[in-house]
């Protein structure tokens, strides 16, 4: 999974770098369900806590290249 995620982040560089603002959300929604599911805090919570946690990255990175 910890290969997955890294992946992901790289993906989510390029897609920063080209301006992908679907992509940068799709990525950053999935680098943080990837990442709650590695983390034992969130291994309890529930399917809609972690969406929720993804969620909130990709509206955190769409607000990040809006400002930059």
């Amino acid at each position: 999974m910890s290969f997955f995620q890294v992946g992901l982040v790289a993906v989510n560089t390029k897609l920063i770098q080209t301006n992908n603002l679907f992509g940068i959300f799709l990525t950053s929604c999935l680098i943080s369900l990837v990442w709650t599911m590695n983390v034992n805090k969130m291994t309890g919570a529930s399917l809609k806590q972690k969406l929720s946690y993804a969620l909130g990255a990709g509206v955190g990175s769409m607000v990040a290249i809006s400002i930059f």
